[in-house]
């Protein structure tokens, strides 16, 4: 499911306003900085970018002003569509330990063949 797309003129990776003045940073708590840019990425993303980032190409326009955080959902989402779901299987609740896409229904080697 695609995730929000965010308003124009505002931050995609710390969500600051059009008119802020604070840095493009992400904090944690305590003060810490997790992730420093020299200057806002107000534009949508681009191409170049959003394959950086690992998504399949028809993600692509779903995403152009999805913040950077919500971005690593689809990272993984595209990580099983290329490579297949890491499958768990607790008392029968099937799912991806990769993407946390719960999986109904999931073939075996014997359904397989």
């Amino acid at each position: 499911m695609p995730m929000p797309q965010q308003p124009e003129g505002l931050c995609l990776r710390c969500l600051r306003p059009p008119r802020s003045t604070r840095p493009c940073v992400i904090e944690a708590g305590g003060g810490r900085i997790l992730h420093e840019w020299p200057e806002h990425h107000r534009d949508d993303w681009n191409d170049a970018e959003l394959h950086e980032f690992s998504l399949t190409r028809w993600r692509w326009p779903l995403n152009r002003r999805t913040m950077l955080a919500d971005l690593r959902w689809d990272q993984l989402e595209s990580d099983c569509e290329r490579d297949g779901h890491e499958v768990f299987d607790i008392e029968g609740s099937k799912g991806c330990d990769h993407c946390h896409h719960p999986l109904v229904w999931v073939a075996t080697a014997d359904e397989a063949a």
